[in-house]
């Protein structure tokens, strides 16, 4: 019986691993004998939060590197390609806070490991908030007292989101590192497929690093890029430290939702900066303002072999509404601060089919009239099918082409507020020419960051600083280690810049 019950158990723990490969959650109970009692194994939803450091570099493709390149990565780099690794994707149909679970374990590890990495050598405070934010104040060095702090310099704070976007999966990445890239070729994975077209290289010329995702997924530098510098400038402090420094990682700021949440109630804080970016130089202190549209089209669904003159297929009637949004009004047709719609998800059968629809314009004024539009343009649509289903020859039928329409405000111009603190800017600048970047370029955000939900619902200034993401959201997304070091620099020289001040 102990030899069956051995070999039970072995069984067992070869299910446990099977299925923890494929990140289910398990619970099996192990009974012995009568007199024993009942012992449950389970494991967590996240296997990559269970997986040592180790375990997931060793996860990572280096191509074309040097042994002793990768013996000497950057721990900024190291940290980026394990959390790249972990699955944070939000999920906006959620009605969670945060909206997936895996946010809070991945905000969990962050804490755990920030404390364990720092208890000896700082003063800090962390707070991990139920709904999903990390909060850290470092009050400077052990070997510094707290009051040296100067109560004349301000406390700020530098910011970074947590989850990824769900508009290309975010799980199971596995990220290549190449290395020495020169120009003049499209990077590609193991297979030969093509993971990052020539012309989005064009400006990496000078044997860069860079690190993509196997084209299968996004690489998820949006924002675990700002992730891993702000962790990384840990390492980059002045030995005396003259003021708190906060870092806030946030979830679900993809959705739109994360910082709505937000529970520091700390009066010191007077601004922050987040770490969100796209190339080295550019900076952002004005966002769209957003909306998002949520139609239902409801038709009259029958079984085919009596749909003549009966059946309203709400595909075909939604598709005919599609066709009419303007094409130059669309993102892949408009650049700078021009507005735009966008089909965001779309699914349904011939009964329903459920549309979510992006409004965005740096213009309230202008939203409203997209907002009378898009109702004007599903009026239309109505009429225009129930007209036609009554002119057949059933036309007493009651009308069934039907929308349903509710328009969500999610986040503003956060350049309402940062317009009122012009030293924000500035001190970008001036830090940004201390460095020496080639590129300096103010851009108006075409989306979102944290900051335009700072500025709206909390009246805090919070400008973005490039954290060198390129192609967000997507397969072909990449990023530059040593743009990724540049990151680390300007926030350990922001702190520096106003220890001067």
């Amino acid at each position: 019986m102990k030899h069956f019950i051995s070999a039970f158990s072995v069984f067992v723990l070869i299910i446990l691993f099977v299925n923890k490969i494929k990140g289910e959650t398990v619970e099996i109970n192990l009974k012995g004998d009568a007199t024993s009692s009942i012992q449950t194994l389970k494991i967590e939803d996240n296997l990559l939060l269970k997986r040592g450091k180790d375990d997931l570099l060793n996860n990572v493709v280096f191509k074309g590197c040097s042994e002793e390149k990768i013996k000497n990565l950057p721990d900024i780099a190291k940290r980026f390609l394990r959390y790249v690794q972990i699955d944070t994707t939000s999920d906006m149909y959620s009605t969670t806070n945060p909206t997936t679970e895996r946010q809070i374990q991945f905000a969990k590890m962050l804490k755990q490991e920030f404390e364990e990495t720092y208890k000896d050598t700082f003063n800090f405070e962390t707070t991990l908030s139920e709904n999903g934010h990390v909060y850290i104040k470092v009050f400077g060095r052990k070997s510094q007292s707290v009051d040296t702090l100067n109560k004349d310099i301000p406390v700020f704070g530098f910011v970074a989101h947590m989850d990824t976007s769900a508009q290309s999966k975010g799980s199971n990445i596995r990220p290549i590192v190449h290395c020495n890239y020169k120009g003049g070729y499209a990077l590609m994975n193991d297979q030969g497929e093509e993971i990052v077209p020539l012309d989005d290289l064009s400006r990496f010329k000078h044997q860069e690093d860079i690190i993509t995702s196997h084209g299968d997924t996004l690489l998820g530098s949006d924002d675990k890029s700002g992730v891993a510098a702000i962790f990384d400038l840990m390492n980059h402090l002045p030995e005396t430290m003259e003021q708190a420094i906060y870092f806030i990682f946030t979830p679900d700021e993809e959705v739109g939702r994360g910082v709505h949440q937000y529970s520091l109630n700390d009066p010191e804080l007077k601004f922050a900066y987040t770490v969100d970016g796209l190339e080295p130089g550019t900076y952002n202190i004005e966002t769209f303002n957003a909306r998002s549209a949520f139609i239902k089209i409801k038709g009259r669904t029958i079984h085919t072999c009596c749909a003549k003159d009966r059946l309203i297929n709400a595909q075909l009637v939604a598709s005919d509404f599609i066709q009419q949004l303007p094409l130059n009004q669309m993102p892949e047709t408009t650049e700078k601060r021009e507005s735009f719609l966008f089909l965001n998800t779309m699914s349904g059968n011939s009964a329903e089919v459920s549309m979510h629809i992006l409004l965005r314009s740096f213009d309230q004024f202008e939203l409203n009239e997209m907002e009378t539009f898009l109702e004007n343009r599903l009026n239309a649509t109505m009429k225009k099918w129930n007209e036609r289903f009554l002119s057949s020859s059933n036309a007493n039928t009651p009308l069934q082409a039907r929308y349903e329409l509710e328009v969500k405000k999610t986040y503003y111009n956060m350049g309402d507020i940062i317009s009122e603190h012009p030293e924000l800017e500035e001190s970008i600048l001036k830090v940004y020419e201390k460095l020496n970047l080639e590129k300096v370029e103010r851009v108006p955000i075409r989306g979102g960051t944290d900051g335009s939900i700072f500025a709206q619902q909390f009246k805090l200034p919070v400008p973005n600083i490039f954290a060198a993401q390129n192609n967000p959201h997507s397969p072909s997304e990449h990023i530059a280690i040593e743009e990724l070091v540049t990151t680390r620099r300007v926030l350990a020289e922001l702190i520096n810049y106003w220890h001067r001040l």
